[in-house]
Order: structure tokens, then C-alpha cells, then sequence
């Protein structure tokens, strides 16, 4: 007798484990509303640390039922959000606006009816504001699908929107001020079809969101090119040439490699698809998983889910008429389909699953939306033994919801050293969203060995010996002022300027880590340290590396020229001077000066009597007084500096003429010092013809240096005097004549191929193109009076000055050539 209860007690146990117990509760508000539901989607809108759920309905209110912290929900009372006959599909949320407060999009239309979606601003109080101006709400289409994510890594969430009938999809740009800009070209906004549902997932983990549509045809997989456009993948394989009437799609790390695989849920009795992801891009169809991938119904929502938290993604399968489906993981790359547990024992017309710890228990439970007016399933996880680990991501440099980042922990499993890979996304299965938090399973696991977090700002977090069985909250770096490089601030003071093509001088060729997701655009990204420091500057070589490609080169000037004048927290507003030997000063060389004249000017350091030693690199800025200067004609050339060396030197000069400011530097690649005197730049002008009422017959055109910097091939200081200095420039022979240039065009300006001029009422009589530094490169005799034309191909781009030569005098405006 003995035996034999050992016996049952063995078997039941053996039950146990295999099935996870859930209970079905009938009982809840969210099982007993009765509509026809197509959506549901888990988030804490209220931040009470409590998961609230919304269903979007199609003939009825949709609803938010606010979590009360005891095991039930009530209804919110947010009737903005309680919107009636739009025939929504699923509302989707995400912190659009980072201010800590979850957001919620709402998917309206389907395939019943061409209807603006909707767009809800969470308030922070537990209302919300509907958003109704802007492309992003007035777009009528057959929404049936959207998903967050910041597909440009700017730290901003974009919101990318699938619509049926055969019709285009939308992409909404955030712009960072609560707006948004619809985006009308590229692939994934021309490609008509009618798709079901979408996902941002980064399959080839380059750092840049990918996107996947779910289409009644064959799906598409479109790959970022980093730029802020996409590609259609043709070459991925299998998932994208299967031609299925695809409903759900849903990513998730089923093998545990480190890579998302895709599960497609397919709707005309047809078998579903499991997609192993290779890890170079393309994918393999799965053909051995089991019944998974073999049990053809009318499938929608898909969602996976560590239900039994032992360590590895089961699967959720809802279907249309016919009863759910579970597949539990066997942790060998195939999986069981599981008949006993309460959500495959339900038939209805289900669409969305979701999964979500609404209690606060560790483990995951279930909801599933029903439509034709059936109630809706809520499955609560009864638990195990088991560990688990629930964390909650804060983005401060990424976007607040922290969508985009991956998330990797290694915990040793029955002895097995195990890695996992979650990311955080927005969309899952069809109409459905998982809760943002990110869950492990950790079977007999007590602690996690790793943990490694790569945000979608680049910056990575690291840590170990973590208990298992709790709950964190992990906010991303507060700040990069200290671990962070903005593109462009070389010389870490805030602002990119001249001034950083110094320290790209001194650490020139130097090498180290390359930064994650590397770009040029101006925002904290975050950088490994460097082995090298600049002592001068008390700075990392990291801060060097504008371009984040692992060398200090030329190609880091393109980030300062990008991001020139931007500024960040750690700015100064207050320029530094230095005044010590030797002299800097202006040499002027033009002779007498008129309306329209030429004016150069030497910019000179060292005299005879004290050169300058140690010269490097240098950089500088001239004040000027626009209103008599010519707009766009101010150039300072670096071509007969003493210290420029051909190839191994680079310039770059910045004209802010609104303001009456140049910046000017140069730079050098290889670490010799100079010394001397002599000219180390000209600046060249021209004196506005329109002098009427502005000049006298004698004017003085001040032009002054500010913040000269001049250093030597480690970086130090070389002092000089009389900086700010002024010079005079004497104007004569000006009297009151004017031209009448206004009724000049120039066109097109800047010029690409050709040029061309309309004299208006000014007899001209020659025409003269000049460069920057003075020299006639085209002239041309003028026999038709109104109007020329000519090719600028042969010429270098630049600025140049063009001159006409009248009977009423003379004309000279600036042009710029591009071509």
C-alpha cells in the first residue's frame, strides 16, 4: 500500500512540474465587460507600481481599468480615453514626451472603416489630454496596428502605424516638442498592402530599430540604414517570402542564443511560422519545433511568456473560433503543445494575449481579448518554486520607456551556466502589448551572475551578484557630463567650435574603443575611456574621437563642423584671453577702399624682434561690424600660413554674419612644432555697395581678435599679446552714389552646374568671377544687356565674388559655388 501511494504521489508531482497551474478568474471586471474587444495592452499609468490594463473595443467605449493593488481593477475615471464608434484595434503606450508619465496611441479602423487614429498625453495625474492637431491624428486610414520605438536614437519614441485595404502604412518622426512629422518617403511608407500588425526590433543588433509588418501576403522586414531610412530586406529568407495571411507577430529569444527569433500566428487555417534569427541577418525557417508550427487554425494574437519562470520563452496562441492554444519550451529548441492548463481549455473569438505580473507575484499571468461580445479570459499564475528576476528601465539619455534596449543576464540553471536576451518593445502577437518591465524565469537559480543593459543611447551598465526574487528599478547614467562625448566638444568645454580642432592636432592618429552606436548627431553618447590623456586639457582621448570610430582623424572635424556653435550643460559662456608675447596683429593690403571694394588683410603673428615658438595648431575668432560688410563674403584663407603643410594640415572657418563674428582654425596631423613670424591667415571682404545713408566719405570698419588660442604638439598654451586688439579701416572716395543693385539676381545661389545673372536696369559692360583670395577666374564681355549665363563646372567650390562692370559704376556680390 505503501508502494502504491508513493507511486501516485511520484506521478503527481511529475504533473506538477510539467503543468503550470493557472486560475482562471471570472470573476474580475476585466473577464466580465462583454464587448467585442480586439486590443489589450499592460501599463502603469499612474506610476503606482501596479500594471493597469486598456482594451480598445470596435463597436463600443474602449476602457482602462486602473489596478488597485488587492487583485482587482476598476474602471478609471478617464473618459477622455473612453472614445466610441471609431472602430479601434489597439492602443499602445510609451512616454512620447519623457516626462515620466506613460502616453497611450490608440489604432483605429481595421479593415471596417477609414478613421483618424488617436493620440492621448498622459498629464501626470491620472488624466489624460487628447492630442488632436497634427498629421499623427488626422490621417484617416484602416489602422490596425502600432508600435513605439526610437528608430533614429534620438531619445525621442516614433510611432510607426500599419493600416489594411491595400493602403500605405504611416511613420510619425517625434520631433522632441510633443509634435510629430509624418514621414512621406522610403519603403516602409510607399509598400501598399493590407497589413495586420508591426514590431521594432533590432534583429541584427547594430544599435538601429529595425521594422517588421505582418501582412495578409508576404511580410515585410525592413532594415535601418542608420541614416533615418530603411531598406527592404530581400534577401533575409523565409520570412520574407512565406505568402501567408499573417495576423501576429512576436519576437522573442526562444533559444537563448542571444539573438530575437520570430513567431507569425496565420490566419486562413494555415500553419504558423517559427523563425530562428542565424545572427548575420537572415533566418531559418523551423521545421522540427513541433506542434507549434504545425497546428493550422484561424490564429491572431501571439505572445511569448517564461509562464513557469524555469528559464526559457513559452507561447501563447490565440485563435479565432476555434480553442487557444499553449506551447510550453523544452529547452532544446522545440516545444510541447500543453492540453491541460487553463488557457487552452478556452475557445472563443480570441485576438490579443498578454502577459504581465499584475499582482506582483514574480510570475507572469494572462489576459485575452475576446471579440463577437464574448467576455474576455484573465488567467492569474498560481506560481512555483521557482526564481525569477522583474526589472523596470528608466531611460534619462534614451527615451524615458527605455524602448530599444536589450537586456542579458547569465544565471546558472541546474548547474548550466545560462544566458537569456530580452528586449523591451512595444507591440506583440496581434493588438496586443506585453508589460514594458522585462521578466526573467530563473528555475533553481538564487542569484544572477551578470546583468548587461545596452541602451539605445549606446550606453552600456554592467553589473553582478544580483539575489534573485525581486523587483529593481534601473535608471539609465542621470549624466554624461562625465562619462558622456557630445560629437564635435573635442576639447570637452561644452560647445563645438574651432577651438576642438586643437586637441584633434595633438592626438592625432591616437586609437582606442570605438564607441556603441556611434553618430555624430549632438547628444551625450556614451564612451569607454581611452588609454591617452590630454594633460592640457585634463581631458580623455575618448572626447577626441568626435566621429566615435575608434581613431583620431580627419573625419573627426566633419562632427565639429556638424554640431559647430551647439551647446550642452557643461558650456561657459565667457570666452579666455591671454595676453603675453608674442604679438598677434592685422597687416591691411589694400589700397584705397570703396563701395564694393576687396579688402585683405593679413592676420600675422611674431614680429623680428620676438617670433612665436612652438607653433602647432591655433584657432581664433575676428569680430566685425556686418552692416558695412558684404553678407556671405567674409573668408579667411590658410594656404600661406608659415605652419600649413599641404596635406597634413586641416582648416576649418565658421562665418556668423548676423552676429559680426568669424572662427577660423587650423590643425595638423603630424606632432611638429614651428617657429617664426609671418603671416598665418587672410582675411578677405567685401565693403557693402549699398552705402547710402550708412557712410560717410570716411568710415571706420573695426575688425578684432577674440579668443586666440595657439598651442603647441602636446597640447600647451602659447600666450600672445594684444589680442582683442582693433584695426582701422579708412573708407574714402565713397560720397553718396548708389547702385541700383536690389534689382540684381543672382540665381541659383548656391550654384551647382551653371549661374546665372539678371542685370535688371544696369547696363553692364564685363562680368568677373573672383576667388576669396582676389584672383579673376572667368571674365567675360557682356553683349546682351539684360541677362548672362555661364558654366561654373571647372571651378572649385567655395566663395566667390561676382563683378559687374557698368556705366553707373561698379557691382560685386558674393556667390557660393556647390556643386
Amino acid at each position: 500500500m505503501k508502494k502504491i501511494s508513493l507511486l501516485v504521489l511520484t506521478v503527481l508531482l511529475g504533473l506538477q512540474v510539467h503543468s503550470q497551474v493557472f486560475t482562471k478568474d471570472t470573476t474580475a471586471i476585466i473577464a466580465n465587460d462583454g464587448l467585442w474587444t480586439f486590443g489589450g495592452a499592460w501599463g502603469d499609468y499612474d506610476n503606482d507600481g501596479y500594471l493597469d490594463l486598456f482594451i480598445s473595443n470596435i463597436y463600443s467605449d474602449n476602457i482602462l481599468y486602473h489596478n488597485n493593488g488587492d487583485g482587482t481593477f476598476t474602471i478609471a475615471d478617464t473618459s477622455i480615453i473612453e472614445h466610441a464608434g471609431t472602430y479601434t484595434r489597439c492602443g499602445v503606450w510609451g512616454d512620447y514626451d519623457n516626462d515620466g508619465n506613460l502616453d497611450l496611441f490608440v489604432a483605429c479602423g481595421g479593415g471596417n472603416a477609414s478613421v483618424n487614429n488617436l493620440l492621448y498625453n498622459n498629464n501626470g495625474d491620472g488624466t489624460f489630454t487628447r492630442i488632436d492637431t497634427g498629421n499623427i491624428v488626422n490621417d484617416a486610414g484602416y489602422s490596425s496596428g502600432a508600435t513605439w520605438g526610437d528608430y533614429n536614437n534620438d531619445g525621442y519614441l516614433d510611432v510607426f502605424v500599419t493600416n489594411g485595404n491595400t493602403t500605405s502604412n504611416f511613420l510619425y518622426e517625434n520631433n522632441g516638442d510633443g509634435t510629430f512629422t509624418k514621414i512621406t518617403t522610403g519603403d516602409v511608407v510607399a509598400d501598399a498592402a493590407t497589413s495586420a500588425t508591426c514590431t521594432w526590433v533590432d534583429y541584427d543588433r547594430d544599435g538601429q530599430l529595425d521594422l517588421y509588418v505582418a501582412n495578409w501576403d508576404v511580410n515585410y522586414l525592413y532594415n535601418n540604414n542608420g541614416d533615418g531610412t530603411f531598406t527592404r530586406d530581400t534577401s533575409a529568407g523565409d520570412i520574407i517570402t512565406d505568402n501567408q495571411s499573417s495576423t501576429g507577430s512576436s519576437w522573442g529569444d526562444y533559444n537563448n542564443d542571444g539573438y530575437p527569433d520570430l513567431y507569425v500566428a496565420n490566419f486562413n487555417y494555415e500553419n504558423n511560422n517559427l523563425y530562428q534569427n542565424n545572427g548575420d541577418g537572415t533566418f531559418t525557417r523551423d521545421t522540427s519545433a513541433g506542434e507549434i508550427i504545425n497546428d493550422g487554425k484561424r490564429s491572431t494574437g501571439s505572445s511569448w511568456g517564461d509562464y513557469d519562470n524555469d528559464g526559457d520563452l513559452d507561447m501563447m496562441l490565440s485563435n479565432w473560433g476555434s480553442t487557444n492554444h499553449f506551447y510550453t519550451n523544452n529547452g532544446d529548441g522545440t516545444f510541447t503543445k500543453d492540453t491541460v492548463v487553463a488557457m487552452a481549455l478556452d475557445q472563443s473569438a480570441s485576438h490579443a494575449a498578454v502577459w504581465g505580473d499584475y499582482d506582483l507575484d514574480g510570475d507572469v499571468d494572462l489576459f485575452v481579448a475576446n471579440g463577437s461580445n464574448y467576455n474576455n479570459f484573465f488567467y492569474t499564475n498560481d506560481g512555483n518554486l521557482n526564481g525569477w528576476i522583474n526589472l523596470k528601465l528608466v531611460g534619462t539619455v534614451s527615451n524615458a520607456s527605455a524602448i530599444g534596449a536589450k537586456v542579458s543576464i547569465l544565471a546558472t540553471i541546474n548547474a548550466t551556466p545560462r544566458w537569456q536576451y530580452h528586449d523591451v518593445m512595444v507591440e506583440t502577437g496581434y493588438d496586443g502589448q506585453n508589460s514594458l518591465n522585462v521578466e526573467f524565469g530563473l528555475g533553481n537559480a538564487t542569484v544572477i551572475d551578470s546583468i548587461r543593459i545596452e541602451w539605445p543611447s549606446g550606453i552600456v551598465w554592467d553589473t553582478s551578484n544580483v539575489n534573485a526574487k525581486q523587483f529593481l528599478t534601473i535608471n539609465e547614467r542621470q549624466t554624461c557630463d562625465d562619462l558622456c562625448v557630445w560629437p564635435g566638444d573635442a576639447n570637452a568645454d561644452g560647445i563645438a567650435n574651432v577651438w576642438d580642432l586643437l586637441p584633434i592636432s595633438v592626438a592625432f592618429g591616437d586609437t582606442g574603443a570605438a564607441r556603441v552606436n556611434a553618430s555624430i548627431d549632438w547628444k551625450g553618447q556614451f564612451a569607454d575611456d581611452w588609454t591617452n590623456t590630454l594633460l592640457e586639457w585634463n581631458i580623455n582621448n575618448k572626447y577626441v574621437d568626435c566621429n566615435g570610430d575608434g581613431e583620431i582623424e580627419i573625419t573627426d572635424v566633419s562632427a565639429v563642423v556638424q554640431n559647430y556653435g551647439l551647446i550642452h550643460s557643461k558650456s561657459s559662456s565667457s570666452d579666455s584671453y591671454s595676453a603675453l608675447n608674442p604679438d598677434m596683429y592685422f597687416e591691411i593690403r589694400s589700397g584705397d577702399i570703396v563701395p564694393g571694394s576687396l579688402v585683405e588683410v593679413g592676420i600675422m603673428v611674431g614680429r623680428d624682434t620676438v617670433e612665436a615658438l612652438r607653433l602647432f595648431s591655433y584657432a581664433f575668432c575676428i569680430n566685425y561690424d556686418p552692416q558695412y560688410i558684404d553678407s556671405g563674403s567674409v573668408n579667411i584663407n590658410f594656404s600661406n600660413s608659415f605652419i600649413f603643410r599641404d596635406t597634413n594640415s586641416f582648416t576649418l572657418v565658421q562665418d556668423f554674419y548676423t552676429n559680426g563674428r568669424v572662427e577660423a582654425g587650423l590643425g595638423n596631423k603630424n606632432q611638429i612644432n614651428s617657429a617664426g613670424s609671418g603671416e598665418i591667415g587672410t582675411m578677405t571682404f567685401f565693403v557693402t555697395d549699398n552705402v547710402n545713408g550708412i557712410m560717410d566719405s570716411i568710415r571706420w570698419l573695426p575688425i578684432e581678435f577674440c579668443n586666440v588660442q595657439l598651442i603647441d604638439s602636446v597640447g600647451q598654451e602659447l600666450t600672445v599679446n594684444t589680442f582683442k586688439d582693433s584695426v582701422v579701416i579708412e573708407v574714402v572716395g565713397i560720397g553718396d552714389q548708389t547702385l541700383p543693385s536690389s534689382k540684381i539676381k543672382i540665381y541659383p545661389n548656391p550654384a551647382t552646374h551653371n549661374l546665372n545673372v539678371a542685370f535688371g536696369n544696369l547696363q553692364v559692360e564685363e562680368i568677373r568671377l573672383i576667388n576669396a583670395i582676389g584672383q579673376v577666374v572667368y571674365s567675360e564681355k557682356i553683349s546682351k544687356p539684360t541677362i548672362h549665363n555661364f558654366d561654373i563646372v571647372e571651378f572649385n567650390n567655395g566663395i566667390y565674388f561676382l563683378e559687374l562692370l557698368s556705366q553707373q559704376g561698379i557691382v560685386r556680390k558674393a556667390v557660393i559655388l556647390n556643386q
